[in-house]
């Protein structure tokens, strides 16, 4: 069994490497995913026994590399895509094939390897590396090495607040080390079709081998709608973790979500739709970047829109905003 799932992801990875051009990226994505699609996980998150590959088209909305026409002069963020995810069908994009850093979007992906690899009801001790993070301004929980979290908490604030640390922690319980995680990271890309991303840490501090596509995330995000876990998760405002420190004795600590239209804090202008979760990232190089999740409460459709580089949070919003009047259309 294990061969033959190997076998899967080796000519899925062959194929990703031969050539270039939307075509070609296109057919790319789908066998990779139709080789995905093959696979099922059971309950202890390890590939088990094959299944009916589902058909293709009934898989993935395809994206064509084009800008949607007419173009929208309201969207001016770099990278825009909207997709109606219950008819699989692409609403809207803008360079939405090309090369992108994702900031923070990185952890849906971290988020993808832990279901497929991990067990949630695990315990994580934060790592000496992952307490001391160093990086200027990086965001973190704020553990403290040797505390003790259970690995679905843990996971939930990452996917919530995304602390850098909680990332490094993470990958460092389930791999060993940050460096082996990414290997996983980029294997578990190209299986599922996110065949032009490429990773080097599993939170997205800035690295300029760190890139990705709009497209990719939404291939990546789809394949997380999988786990009913995740979906649990980043529907969370706020979120309390307790757990024990290195000697034992029981804190807690309570993290806000950074998605401000699933708080409220910034306004929806779009009728009917409720936010169902979704992940932000910032960078300098990246600019303010999300992948939202949400629901035409009239219609019962669900959408994914992903913004990436726009210039500060009032525009990430009102873009996002715009993304959405296209559910009504």
């Amino acid at each position: 069994m294990k061969k033959r799932i190997l076998s899967a992801a080796l000519v899925s990875v062959c194929i990703l490497c031969t050539g270039c051009g939307t075509v070609k990226q296109l057919n790319d994505i789908l066998l990779a995913y139709q080789a995905n699609e093959a696979v099922t996980r059971s309950n202890s998150m390890v590939y088990d026994e094959p299944v009916k590959a589902a058909p293709v088209s009934s898989s993935l909305a395809i994206a064509t590399g084009k800008t949607t026409e007419p173009a929208n002069e309201k969207i001016t963020a770099k990278h825009t895509l909207m997709v109606d995810i219950t008819d699989k069908k692409v609403l809207y994009e803008d360079k939405a094939l090309d090369k992108a850093y994702p900031a923070s979007i990185t952890k849906l992906l971290t988020a993808l390897v832990v279901f497929r690899r991990g067990k949630l009801d695990e315990t994580v001790t934060f790592s000496h590396t992952a307490a001391n993070l160093s990086t200027a301004g990086a965001k973190k929980c704020g553990f403290k090495e040797g505390d003790k979290i259970v690995l679905k908490d843990l996971l939930t604030a990452l996917l919530v607040y995304s602390g850098n640390d909680a990332a490094i922690a993470i990958a460092d319980h389930v791999s060993g080390s940050e460096k082996e995680f990414v290997k996983l990271m980029n294997e578990t890309a190209k299986n599922v079709g996110a065949s032009h991303t490429h990773f080097v840490n599993p939170h997205g501090l800035h690295d300029k081998d760190h890139y990705t596509t709009a497209y990719d995330l939404y291939v990546i995000f789809n394949e997380c709608l999988r786990y009913p876990e995740f979906k649990e998760m980043i529907k969370n405002v706020n979120y309390t973790v307790n757990y024990k420190n290195k000697d034992d004795k029981e804190q807690s600590k309570t993290f806000k979500t950074t998605n401000l239209l699933l708080s409220k804090a910034y306004p929806l202008h779009v009728d009917n739709i409720t936010v169902l979760g979704g992940k932000t990232g910032t960078t300098d190089a990246a600019g303010r970047c999300i992948l939202l999740y949400s629901e035409n409460t009239v219609t019962g459709h669900e959408y994914v829109s992903v913004v990436l580089n726009a210039k500060d949070l009032d525009d990430l919003y009102f873009q996002t905003n715009y993304l959405l009047e296209y559910t009504n259309k």
